[in-house]
């Protein structure tokens, strides 16, 4: 499993961007760093 997390601007905001593969599906989650909310989920088969 590999993981990258990144720290990025989007809307006026800041985003944690985590990426990672697992079983060959590749999962994309953007996270606000304040509340912990997950703004956004997005899977994808590799």
């Amino acid at each position: 499993m590999l993981t990258i997390t990144k720290i990025d601007r989007e809307d006026g905001g800041l985003v944690y961007e985590v990426e990672f593969l697992h079983n060959g599906i590749e999962y994309e989650y953007d996270i606000d760093p304040l509340t912990g909310a997950v703004l956004k989920v997005d899977k994808d088969l590799d």
